[in-house]
């Protein structure tokens, strides 16, 4: 990623894409298996990782944040994983119907569950294209607010030596 970042954004894309299609191949084959299932979450997992590694990476400032959201999502995901196991669920996409309704809205609604994933995905290839203008954007507020208070001073001195002056 430090050296091509389009290269690496568009393999990011075409994973996340990849992943869709490959869930939904294979529940509509049926052939969805326990590894599979399994795999299928570490590689989620890895992948997230890596591209928020990349993002500290890149943003240094924000590691701290990256971080937290790396640990709530291993942690989140880890013990979701192990309890649905544990409670002898078939999936750990399968939620108590009494369960939280976020939950049970993003586990049981296919295109809630896509979306979600999709715009964590493009949040983080956002941040990537976009921060480098933000951060250019934010500098030229900085200049333009030392420019308008230089011109209040100024502005302020020239009423002033108007007054002393009648």
């Amino acid at each position: 990623m430090k050296t091509n970042c389009e290269l690496t954004l568009l393999t990011y894309i075409i994973s996340c894409l990849l992943d869709a299609v490959d869930g939904c191949c294979a529940r509509a084959l049926n052939q969805s298996t326990n590894f599979g299932a399994m795999l299928d979450m570490i590689v989620d997992r890895c992948s997230t990782m890596c591209l928020l590694a990349c993002l500290t990476y890149f943003y240094p400032s924000y590691m701290l944040f990256f971080q937290f959201i790396m640990i709530v999502d291993i942690a989140s995901h880890w013990l979701h994983l192990h309890s649905s196991i544990l409670s002898g669920k078939s999936s750990h996409k399968s939620v108590d119907l009494k369960a939280n309704r976020f939950l049970r809205l993003y586990y049981t609604n296919r295109v809630v569950l896509f979306l979600m994933l999709f715009a964590f995905g493009l949040w983080g290839i956002v941040i990537c294209l976009t921060a480098p203008m933000a951060f250019l954007k934010t500098s030229i507020s900085f200049i333009q607010l030392h420019a308008a208070c230089m011109n209040m001073v100024s502005l302020d001195e020239l009423e002033r030596s108007r007054n002393k002056a009648d």
